[in-house]
Order: structure tokens, then sequence, then C-alpha cells
């Protein structure tokens, strides 16, 4: 680079500094546009997968309503201290499982009704448990 005046004053413009960016600033610029941008793409992560949790817990619990309904209206459940097995439920697709216990503290002839509902393949992790509030057993 030659060290003449002519060239150093149309390098650095007529303010005399240089006037374009260095390349530390043009590495910082960048470095901070990728934090901005990673930030807001975790946030819509983080957004979309916890609407989508809700949706399927909202699914959940429509299916053990139904489901315990169903049990109420036909009288329907398995002997106190049982459950059904994992069934899937033909509406949404979850598994669902019907128990039955009888309260410690109870009314002799007290029932209280558990629906669980739970993903397919994860029923170790419950959605949902929805119970009824007891319901006399002999009619």
């Amino acid at each position: 680079m030659s060290h003449d005046p002519e060239t150093a004053a149309r390098v650095r413009g007529r303010s005399g500094r240089c006037d374009g960016w260095s390349l530390i600033e043009v590495f910082f610029a960048l470095m901070m546009g990728g934090i901005v941008l990673t930030a807001l793409a975790h946030t819509h992560f983080v957004a979309t997968r916890m609407s989508r949790e809700a949706a399927i817990k909202d699914r959940a619990l429509g299916c053990a309503e139904r489901v315990l309904a169903d049990c109420l209206i036909h009288r329907s459940w398995p002997t106190p201290g049982e459950e059904t097995p994992w069934l899937e439920d033909a509406d949404t697709g979850l598994m669902v499982r019907v128990r039955s216990t009888v309260p410690e503290l109870a009314v002799p002839g007290l029932v209280v009704v558990d629906v669980e509902v739970a993903r397919p393949g994860r029923t170790g992790e419950v959605l949902v448990v929805l119970s009824s509030a007891g319901i006399a057993e002999g009619g």
C-alpha cells in the first residue's frame, strides 16, 4: 500500500476518518443479529410447543369427561379396588383407564370412579385424572 497523501485522503474521505465498517464491527453486528434471531426462534418454538401441549390436554379432558359420563349414566365401572386395562379411545386416539376405589372415611357403599387419560405408548405419563365425587353403589 502506498503512503502518499492523495491515496490516503481518498480512502479516508474528507473527514480524515475511515468511512466504512471495520472487520470487528461487522463481526459484532452479525453476532448480535444471530443472538436476536436465535432468541426469536426459541420463543416461537416454546410458544408452539405450549399451544400443542394445551390442545392435547384439552382433548384428554374432553375424553375423560365423556368416559366418566358414560360410566355414570350406564352405572358401569369396575368393582372397587380394580381397574380396567388401558384402552384406546376411538374418537381421540388417547389411552383411557377407569378405576374405582372406596374412600377410607366414607359412608358404606360409596364408590369413587377415576378416569385416567394418557398418550398412546406413554401410559406412565397420565395427562388427566378426572374423579367422580362419590356414587352410592346400590342404586
